[in-house]
């Protein structure tokens, strides 16, 4: 037989868990320049957990140092392999704050997307 203050303790996780929810906001930092073309996408994130302290930042150069573009291949059957082909971003299309709230983890990412030096 449990005691009741297991029980409490559980039933108290329990909400925390169900009302913590979750938030996703993306927002868009610059005008968005139709002219450059969507081939790749990098970022660069700070990761939250539960405890509030957050060290270090994210800028836009490492956001394009990151970026690449993902091929989709037929595999076997009905099956993709997709593959990361790095690509570092020299022409920026638009350029993007992400951040999200999942539980007891949060982030933030600055998302740069644009052309790379090599078209894929």
């Amino acid at each position: 037989m449990a005691d009741s203050g297991g029980l409490a303790r559980i039933a108290s996780l329990s909400t925390t868990l169900a009302l913590a929810g979750c938030l996703h906001i993306t927002t868009q930092l610059q005008p968005e320049d139709q002219k450059i073309r969507e081939q790749a996408e990098g970022e660069d994130c700070l990761y939250m957990f539960p405890f509030p302290v957050i060290i270090g930042r994210v800028t836009v150069d490492q956001a394009r140092a990151n970026a690449g573009y993902v091929t989709r291949e037929p595999a076997d059957g009905q099956y993709y392999r997709r593959e990361f082909h790095p690509a570092p971003i020299v022409r920026v299309r638009r350029v993007e704050l992400r951040e999200g709230f999942f539980l007891l983890v949060a982030w933030r990412c600055i998302v740069v997307v644009g052309e790379p030096a090599q078209a894929p």
